[in-house]
C-alpha cells in the first residue's frame, strides 16, 4: 500500500497543472503579504504624521506602546479623561498634529474600545469606568433581541462569554492589520486550487481508459485509497507552506507580542469568543485545513462518478463556490449553507466571521444549541471521512459499469 501511495503522490507532483497551481499559490501568498504590509496606514493622508507600509508599522508600534498591557477600567477612565481635557480646547478635528502625536495618539487603542462599546459619542468619564458592565449589557440585549424565545441559546451565550478573560490585553501587531481578512482570502484561494487539483484525479484515467489497465494490476484495488491519500498529503503540504509563509512574514513584521492581545481589542468588543488574536489565527488556519480537506474529498467523490475531466472539474468548482452564491442571496446563515464543504472560508460568513462579528449566532432546535463556529468545525470534520469514504467506494464500484 505504501509503495502505491508513493507512486501516486509522485505522479500527482509531476502533473504540470499541479506544479503550476503550487507555484502560483506560493507567489500569491507572497503577493498577499506585500499587500497587507503596503496597505498599513498610520494617521490621515493630509497629516504630517501620515505613514504607510513598514514605516507605519514601526511608528505605530512605538506610538501605541503606552497602551500595551491589561485594559483595566481605570486605564480606560484615565485615557478618556486625558483626551477630553485636551480636546475641549480645540474644535473637533482641529487639534494640532504635534499635540495629538504626543498626547492622544498613544491612547487611540483604548479610546476606540469605548467608541465600539458605547452607542453614543458623548461618553462620560464615569461611564468609561463601567466599560465591562456596559459590554455585558450590550451582549445580553443583543442575545435577547436575536433569540427572544430561546433561553437555552441565551444561557449558552452567557456561558461562552464568561470564559472571556477580563480585563482585556492589548498589544499592537497582526490583529491591527488587514492580515486576518486576507488570511481568509488566502485559504479560499487554496481551497479553490485544491478543488481543481483533486477533481480530475479519477476522471482523467476514466477518460483515457488507463483505469481499465490499472485495475488489472496487483495493487489495482488499492488505487482509490492511495490516490485519496496522495491528494490529502499534497494539499496539506500546500496549505502548510503557504500559511506558514504568510503568518511568519506578517508576525515578524508586526510583532509576535500582538498575538497575545484579546480578540475584543480588534473592533469586536462585544464578541463572546474567548480567544486571543493568536488563538483566532490558529483556529482560522485549522478551520481552513478542515474545509480544504472536506472540499477536496467532495471533489474526489465527484471525480469518481464523472468520466469526463472537464465535467468533474466544472461540477466540483460549482460546489466549492456555492457558499459564495448563497452569500449573495443572503441565505448564508442557514444550516444548508453551513453544511456545504467550503462554507468555512467564505469572506462574508465563514469561520473567521463566526468568531468575530457574528459570534452571537447559534443553531438551535429546542434544547439543542450549537454555536456556529463549533458547528462549522464539526460539519467539516464529519464530511472529510464521509466524502472520502464515498469517493473510494464509488471508485471501486466503478468497475461494475
Amino acid at each position: 500500500m505504501l509503495n502505491v501511495f508513493f507512486h501516486e503522490f509522485k505522479r500527482l507532483c509531476l502533473n504540470k497543472t499541479v506544479q503550476a497551481l503550487s507555484i502560483l499559490s506560493v507567489l500569491f501568498t507572497i503577493l498577499l503579504v506585500y499587500v497587507v504590509i503596503s496597505n498599513t496606514r498610520y494617521g490621515s493622508y493630509e497629516s504630517p504624521a501620515y505613514r504607510s507600509g513598514l514605516d507605519a508599522v514601526a511608528h505605530a508600534r512605538t506610538v501605541y506602546a503606552p497602551s500595551y498591557g491589561s485594559v483595566t477600567a481605570e486605564k480606560l477612565e484615565s485615557a478618556l479623561r486625558t483626551y477630553q481635557d485636551i480636546a475641549e480646547d480645540y474644535p473637533e478635528g482641529e487639534m494640532p498634529d504635534a499635540l495629538r502625536e504626543k498626547t492622544t495618539a498613544p491612547l487611540s487603542p483604548l479610546l476606540r474600545l469605548l467608541s465600539y462599546t458605547y452607542e453614543t459619542r458623548d461618553i462620560s468619564v464615569d461611564a468609561a469606568a463601567d466599560f465591562y458592565r456596559q459590554r455585558e449589557a450590550r451582549i445580553n440585549a443583543s442575545i435577547k433581541e436575536q433569540y427572544p424565545g430561546s433561553p437555552a441559546v441565551q444561557n449558552a451565550a452567557k456561558n461562552i462569554n464568561q470564559r472571556v478573560e477580563t480585563p482585556f490585553y492589548y498589544a499592537y501587531g497582526y490583529g491591527d492589520s488587514d492580515g486576518p481578512e486576507f488570511l481568509v482570502f488566502l485559504l479560499f484561494v487554496l481551497v479553490f486550487f485544491g478543488t481543481v487539483i483533486a477533481a480530475p484525479v479519477f476522471s482523467e484515467d476514466y477518460h483515457s481508459q488507463a483505469d481499465d489497465i490499472q485495475r488489472c494490476c496487483r495493487y489495482g484495488p488499492q488505487l482509490g485509497t492511495a490516490r485519496l491519500m496522495a491528494v490529502y498529503v499534497l494539499v496539506l503540504l500546500l496549505v502548510t507552506v503557504c500559511t506558514g509563509i504568510y503568518l511568519l512574514s506578517l508576525n515578524t513584521v508586526f510583532g509576535w507580542e500582538g498575538l497575545k492581545a484579546s480578540l475584543q481589542t480588534r473592533y469586536f468588543t462585544t464578541a463572546i469568543t474567548p480567544m486571543t488574536i493568536g488563538g483566532v489565527m490558529g483556529a482560522t488556519v485549522l478551520s481552513g485545513i478542515l474545509t480544504l480537506l472536506a472540499t477536496v474529498s467532495c471533489a474526489m467523490l465527484v471525480s469518481s462518478r464523472c468520466k469526463v475531466p472537464v465535467a468533474a472539474v466544472s461540477a466540483s468548482v460549482v460546489i466549492a463556490l456555492l457558499p459564495v452564491f448563497f452569500s449573495f442571496l443572503h441565505i448564508e446563515e442557514s444550516v444548508l449553507s453551513s453544511l456545504l464543504p467550503s462554507a468555512g472560508v467564505v469572506s462574508s460568513s465563514g469561520f473567521y466571521q463566526m468568531l468575530t462579528e457574528k459570534s452571537l449566532e447559534f443553531f438551535n432546535a429546542g434544547d439543542l444549541v450549537l454555536w456556529r463556529p463549533c458547528a462549522c468545525l464539526l460539519f467539516a470534520a464529519v464530511e472529510i471521512p464521509l466524502f472520502g469514504g464515498l469517493a473510494v467506494w464509488s471508485y471501486k464500484r466503478q468497475k461494475l459499469y
